[in-house]
């Protein structure tokens, strides 16, 4: 007896199907999108640590992510091996649920939402527990940071309480 075509695409460990190749190259494509989906999987897996590879942006989303209480804590590790870095990110849980309510991605690669300090300001007002995260020319900002500085940029993600 062989195997249907539909068993042989869910093993993504193959190379023969073409599978493998293309989820490794996510990464290095959308570094945001990538660590987000992580941080929900893991959620919903209720694992407590991940790893991810090191990038400069990955490294200032994790920064970023500590200031806002998604993630408790992370460390840079080093391989001794074959010296590639990767950042452990260590999740919050209370109780065995997560601190915040959810993150959802609005920006994807193929899709961006650009919004300038006029129209945040107008969005600032139906917030309410929200936060938006933005990318601007300053890196990775909140959008009451954005506020405070006048500046529009790319919506990337929101983190509801």
């Amino acid at each position: 007896m062989g195997t249907s075509l539909i068993g042989k695409a869910l093993n993504f460990g193959l190379n023969e199907y073409g599978f493998e190749s293309h989820v490794s190259k996510l990464m290095y494509n959308d570094h945001c999108n990538y660590l987000l989906n992580h941080i929900n999987l893991n959620y919903a897996m209720k694992r407590l640590a991940f790893t991810v590879p090191f990038t400069k942006k990955t490294f200032q989303l994790c920064t970023l992510f500590k200031r806002l209480s998604v993630i408790s804590t992370f460390f840079i590790l080093t391989n001794k091996r074959d010296g590639k870095v990767s950042i452990k990110i260590h999740l919050f849980y209370f109780y065995g649920s997560p601190i915040h309510g959810f993150v959802r991605q609005i920006s994807t690669k193929r899709k961006s939402y650009y919004v300038s300090y006029r129209a945040l300001t107008l969005l600032n007002k139906r917030l309410g527990s929200s936060t938006y995260v933005l990318s601007t020319d300053l890196g990775y900002i909140t959008h009451q940071e954005a506020l405070l500085k006048r500046k529009g940029g790319c919506l990337l993600f929101f983190i509801y309480y």
